[in-house]
């Protein structure tokens, strides 16, 4: 939140490009009451805006976190489980049972009704590993509560926020700082020009066809 504040307590020159809004030129004709109405208006929904990409932002960092710790928990699932002697060499017979067995074995019926429950017993334990690894990274309660915490707690700094910019009046040092921001910019423009004109009076001129 320091960061957001001071961000909207000093003149942004990226603010049109940022949040597709104007604001200057024609807020330098602007008196108390325009500059109230502006932001409550189109300034909050522009807070707004940076509070959700912060949430946004927080949110990937975290799921990628998350992401890694279930990679190793998953490799530590078919470390443990799915690579035991035993269940290696129980997978190992029933696949190739299923691709060599044959109908004409009097025991047919009965293999493959264990084959059966094998194979249903194996999508049963991947889909139960995916299932919770999902439910874990999608509604992990220490994510749910931390944002759960930080939006109550935005909304009690809005208020706050918005009730000290506008006693600050906060948008004379907004015009201040953009005035020097212009002077600064028109000044470093000025002295590109000379070294730009005497860049194209040296470059050779082309003969025009005959």
């Amino acid at each position: 939140m320091r960061s957001l504040e001071q961000k909207w307590m000093h003149f942004n020159p990226d603010m049109e490009k940022e949040y597709k809004c104007n604001v200057y030129p024609e807020a330098l004709k602007w008196g108390v009451t325009k500059w109230i109405a502006w932001f409550h208006e189109t300034g909050l929904t522009c807070l707004k805006q940076d509070f959700k990409k912060g949430i946004s932002k927080c949110g990937k960092e975290y799921h990628q976190k998350m992401r890694k710790k279930l990679n190793v928990w998953h490799k530590k699932y078919l470390d443990e489980w799915c690579k035991q002697e035993w269940k290696e060499r129980e997978n190992r017979y029933f696949k190739s049972w299923r691709k060599w067995a044959v109908h004409t074995d009097q025991d047919y019926w009965v293999k493959l009704a264990h084959y059966n429950r094998w194979a249903e017993r194996i999508r049963s334990e991947h889909k139960e590993w995916t299932d919770n690894l999902k439910a874990i990274e999608n509604n992990c309660n220490e994510w749910v509560n931390w944002k759960k915490e930080k939006n109550e707690f935005y909304k009690q700094w809005l208020q706050t926020f918005t009730k000290q910019w506008i006693t600050d009046e906060q948008w004379n040092t907004w015009n201040k700082e953009r005035k020097e921001y212009m002077l600064t910019k028109n000044q470093t423009q000025q002295k590109r020009q000379p070294k730009n004109q005497l860049q194209r009076s040296l470059q050779p001129k082309k003969n025009g066809k005959k």
